[in-house]
């Protein structure tokens, strides 16, 4: 671990640190805290190197440099929309109310979504479109129990893959 009051080098400050770099983590004590980097690109690799500073002064840049990926332009990739799809249960009762009133129509369905369930555009036209394929495929399994298991089925087989393409998330973080 760091010793306390150490600082990650992304600061002007830091040796050899670019001026344009703006302070990344800190650890004061036992907490330490990270700020989130911002304007990265989709679907691109960035190398990342840490080294820390203590009273004894600055340590060496971590070898080699981690590569992390950034994943596609997601549509459902913003904070507020996977907060909403955390909450499973009640993103199905919100999204179940606006499919039946809507009768899975996509472009009512993408309204009531974005207004009952919260979801921002591009996410709630991705769960829009999954309505009206539900509605398109699965019609005879749906249209006396949308919850029943044949429904759920039926659209998990045909409209779930476009779903994923379309979220651009892990389908583990989709409900």
């Amino acid at each position: 671990p760091p010793p306390p009051n150490a600082t990650l080098p992304t600061t002007a400050a830091s040796p050899l640190a670019p001026a344009s770099w703006s302070p990344a983590c800190s650890v004061s004590g036992a907490a330490f805290e990270c700020t989130t980097a911002a304007n990265l690109q989709p679907a691109a690799a960035y190398e990342l190197r840490a080294r820390a500073r203590s009273d004894a002064g600055w340590g060496d840049w971590s070898s080699p440099p981690a590569v992390l990926h950034t994943g596609p332009d997601a549509s459902c990739g913003a904070l507020a929309d996977l907060e909403i799809l955390s909450d499973r249960e009640v993103f199905h009762a919100r999204f179940k109310v606006c499919g039946q009133r809507c009768w899975a129509d996509a472009t009512c369905t993408l309204g009531c979504t974005e207004r009952e369930a919260g979801l921002s555009p591009p996410c709630a036209t991705c769960h829009a479109q999954v309505a009206a394929c539900t509605k398109s495929n699965c019609m005879r399994a749906c249209m006396f129990n949308s919850g029943g298991d044949g429904c759920i089925g039926c659209s998990v087989e045909h409209c779930r893959p476009a779903l994923i393409r379309c979220a651009g998330i892990p389908e583990a973080m989709l409900p």
